[in-house]
């Protein structure tokens, strides 16, 4: 795979401020220069430095059958997250009849990226069994994704737990559910509320975690 695309998008503070601030400590009954920011807003501003800077993370994705023909209308899922900040972005797309994806106004389906970041992805499509990835260990390292989905009819089961592993529909984020709340996401909540809809009925034994997502998706549906 190729190595990702990223636009960088620099909106780092100057160090050179953190560093003159930094050149001096101080005993506990000295008070600091006025020209120094106090020693907690150099902590906050090093806290900035490791969450502000952002790249663009282009999603160059195609969705295809067993027989690695494109499954026009697939939808593509992508969600960016670190370890201690959850998930902060996501992004989506439709497949066309070769299968690759774009948005609706058809561009590449991008992700802000930071550092330390990883990739959640899913594929879903009508009559076929999704696919989830949460890749904690950075094997997706390119844009250049490939995923094959199979007939419900070749598995064993239509349901892919690892959906529920997903942060999506962002039942605890109330930012990104405002977000998705957005009339253009209307197909991709539509297509997650499917593939949910095995547990909705009863085919296989749900967790308390999938059966408050698989509700959740009921309740945004609800409100179109």
């Amino acid at each position: 795979m190729s190595a990702p695309h990223r636009s960088f998008r620099i909106i780092c503070l100057p160090t050179a401020l953190i560093s003159f601030c930094a050149r001096r400590t101080y005993a506990h009954h000295e008070l600091p220069s006025a020209r120094c920011l106090p020693l907690t807003l150099i902590a906050f501003a090093l806290i900035i430095l490791t969450t502000a800077c952002e790249s663009r993370l282009d999603l160059r994705a195609r969705v295809v059958d067993s027989k690695g023909r494109g499954i026009a209308g697939a939808i593509f899922y992508a969600e960016a997250f670190q370890y201690r900040g959850g998930v902060y972005d996501f992004a989506w797309g439709q497949a066309d009849s070769q299968g690759i994806i774009s948005t609706g106004t058809g561009q590449v389906p991008a992700l802000r990226w930071r550092g330390n970041a990883k990739l959640a992805i899913a594929a879903l499509a009508p009559g076929k069994t999704p696919v989830a990835v949460i890749d904690y260990l950075d094997r997706i390292s390119g844009t250049d994704i490939e995923v094959t989905l199979q007939d419900h009819s070749d598995t064993t089961m239509n349901w892919e737990p690892r959906l529920a592993s997903l942060s999506f529909p962002f039942e605890q984020n109330p930012a990104l559910a405002r977000r998705l709340r957005q009339p253009e996401n209307v197909e991709l909540i539509e297509a997650f509320a499917e593939a949910y809809e095995p547990i909705k009925r009863g085919e296989v034994s749900a967790t308390e975690e999938e059966w408050a997502k698989m509700e959740y998706l009921t309740k945004l549906l609800s409100e179109k």
